[in-house]
């Protein structure tokens, strides 16, 4: 977790997100979780949108004892919004950073799951592993015992019910005309 560590991968032009699971394996508690994110904190501020940074800053402050969701959340829109795009991070690597943000949350953060599918759902995040759709994003929340997941989950199908039931009553009232 030392700064020329995080030196050296920002100014690498590859997008190499296994970096984070190397710090994370060596973030054994929340004391080290918080200087991991106040390493991360340091370095966004140079390099705002890096997507590495901003999978790191995402996972150390979900694992941070003084946790600050909304913190997660912001730094997973930029990483599936702006920061693919600057930074060309192709699709599959993107996957590579989706699927090891649901394995910290399985294996030892659940408040990573509902952040992540906020993300993705309000983005324009397209996946081409199945481990990591929406769907099975939602599944292993749940199966992780996310409640908000359950709640995403509920409104997702309520939203789903309105906009079938507005096409229904187009229909209807085009059938009425």
């Amino acid at each position: 977790m030392d700064p020329e560590s995080l030196q050296r991968l920002v100014e690498t032009e590859e997008i190499n997100f296994s970096v984070c699971e190397e710090m994370l394996r060596k973030t054994n508690n929340v004391i080290e979780a918080g200087e991991l994110r106040g390493i991360t904190i340091r370095f966004l501020e140079s390099y705002p949108d890096h997507p590495v940074l901003l999978v790191l800053r995402a996972l150390s402050e979900s694992l941070s004892e003084d946790c600050d969701d909304t913190v997660v959340l912001d730094s997973l829109r930029q990483l599936l919004g702006p920061a693919v795009d600057k930074y060309s991070v192709t699709q599959s690597t993107l996957d590579e950073a989706v699927g090891l943000i649901a394995r910290v949350a399985e294996n030892r953060s659940p408040r990573l799951f509902p952040a992540l599918l906020l993300a993705i759902e309000e983005g324009e995040y397209t996946t081409i592993d199945r481990s990591v759709t929406y769907d099975e994003l939602c599944r292993r929340g749940l199966k992780a015992g996310s409640e908000e997941v359950y709640d995403l989950v509920i409104l997702a199908r309520l939203r789903e019910n309105v906009d079938r039931l507005k096409t229904v009553m187009g229909i209807l009232s085009l059938e009425n005309s």
